[in-house]
This record gives C-alpha cells, sequence and structure tokens, in this order.
C-alpha cells in the first residue's frame, strides 16, 4: 500500500471516530441535562444510554461506559 493510500485510510479511520465520539459526547450531555433539569424519564435515559452504547462499540470504546452504566444502575 502506498504513502497517499496510508494516509488516507488513516485519515477516514480518525474522521468516523471523532464523528462518532462527538455524537456519543452530545448524547451524554443530553442525558445529564435531562438527570439535572429532572425532566428524564427511565425511557428518555434508556434511550440515550442505548445510543451512546451503539455509537461506543462502534468506534471499540464501549469498556469507557463502565462507569456510566454502574452510576446509572
Amino acid at each position: 500500500m502506498d504513502t497517499r493510500r496510508r494516509e488516507s485510510y488513516a485519515f477516514e479511520t480518525t474522521s468516523t471516530v471523532y464523528t462518532l465520539t462527538t455524537k456519543a459526547v452530545e448524547e451524554a450531555l443530553e442525558i445529564l441535562e435531562e438527570i439535572w433539569g429532572g425532566n428524564a424519564s427511565f425511557t428518555q435515559l434508556t434511550r440515550h444510554v442505548n445510543g451512546m452504547l451503539k455509537s461506543a462499540v462502534k468506534i471499540r470504546k464501549s469498556h469507557f461506559l463502565a462507569g456510566v452504566m454502574s452510576a446509572l444502575a
């Protein structure tokens, strides 16, 4: 594989991880805002946590959600 293809692959991979990570952070902030405001129902929290977990699995960082999962349990 030539240098240009490697760099393109690395850029695409990094861009994808950044996009998915940004989405996960935005979802986490939504959860925190709902909890802080006292407006979060169990169904809403479940929906957000599932979304965060899917995003984390895509970027192979699901192990970082252990603290969030235990806090919500």
